[in-house]
Formats: C-alpha cells, sequence, structure tokens
C-alpha cells in the first residue's frame, strides 16, 4: 500500500503560465533513487545531495490539474516557502508509514524478523 498525502502549497508552483497549488505527494520508493539515477539528471544529482533531493521530490509530486510530471527545474524555481512546506508533508507520510507498520500483524516494525529468501 503507497501513501499519498495532499495538500495544497502556499505559494504554488507556475508552470506553463499557470499556477498549480493542490498536489499530491507519494511515498518515497526505491525506484524513484533508481530513476534519478538513470535520467539525464543523474550527473547532477550524483554530485550534490540537495539536488538528488530536488530530483526525488519532481518524481514523488503530482499537481492537480497538470496533465504531465513536474521536472526537477520546476521544483528548482519553487520557493523555499512551498518546499519547506513539501518537507514538512513529506514527514507526515513518514510517519503515518510508521504508525501503518507499528499497527501491523506482530512482526518486526522494519521487517527484521521475516525470513529471508536466498540468504
Amino acid at each position: 500500500m503507497s501513501i499519498v498525502k495532499t495538500g495544497t502549497l502556499p505559494k504554488g508552483i507556475e508552470i506553463d503560465g499557470r499556477v498549480y497549488r493542490d498536489y499530491e505527494l507519494h511515498e518515497q520508493i526505491v525506484a524513484h533513487e533508481v530513476e534519478v539515477m538513470e535520467s539525464e539528471d543523474a550527473d547532477r544529482a550524483a554530485k550534490s545531495a540537495p539536488y538528488f533531493n530536488v530530483c526525488i521530490m519532481a518524481r514523488r509530486i503530482r499537481m492537480i490539474g497538470l496533465d504531465r510530471s513536474v521536472t526537477p527545474a520546476e521544483i528548482m524555481v519553487m520557493s523555499v516557502g512551498d518546499f519547506n512546506h513539501l518537507s514538512c508533508a513529506d514527514k507526515e507520510v513518514a510517519a503515518q508509514r510508521a504508525t501503518f507498520r507499528e499497527e501491523g500483524a506482530g512482526g518486526a516494525a522494519d521487517g527484521a524478523d521475516a525470513p529471508q529468501a536466498g540468504v
């Protein structure tokens, strides 16, 4: 189950002449990191942790009403307040995931007690 947080940015992102404020922030998964490192942004992302985080955010966010993905360049021109808003939303997603794991069926929260195939 993937967790999705919805919200509204304080200022919004201007894309193609229109300001988008409503968003969905999807839980970060391994595929996001792989996609960044296989993209045209890989060299810069490998050299800069902040830029890597921008690239990850671009893959995780969907602006409501926009019929395409947000690019790292569009995240880069976002206001700091909006990016901080998304960072807070990300912490809420992480907390929700932790709560979901704690409410799971008895095992360790990190899967440490789960049997591993091929290990």
